[in-house]
């Protein structure tokens, strides 16, 4: 009997090939999930910066002008006067945008 120490060179071979399989498997789906996420911060960083810019014309009381919504109650018709605030913004590297539309009801 022949007493072996440590694995033998196609034992290697076999085992880098197996985790090179998996390797190429998994890559895709992580190389995915990253551009998700950044897409994902572009786009939470332009809402907020919509929001800001709403927030500030709201502030200072610029807006489009005079705008009137109608709500319908079963049957019962009520106008609303108010002011539309709108913004928009180009986020990530295909161009998306993100626009927000308020509606600011007079007091």
């Amino acid at each position: 009997m022949k007493k072996t120490n440590g694995f033998s060179l196609v034992e290697i071979l076999v085992c880098m090939m197996l985790i090179g399989l998996i390797v190429v498997a998994i890559l895709p789906s992580i190389t995915f999930g990253y551009l998700q996420l950044r897409e994902s911060g572009h786009r939470t960083k332009a809402v907020y910066s919509i929001r800001q810019v709403i927030e500030n014309e709201l502030v200072n009381n610029a807006a489009s002008g005079p705008d009137t919504i109608s709500i319908t109650f079963g049957g019962v018709s009520i106008d609303v006067k108010g002011r539309i605030v709108e913004s928009e913004e180009s986020f990530g590297t295909k161009g998306d945008k993100a626009r927000l539309r308020v509606f600011i009801p007079d007091k």
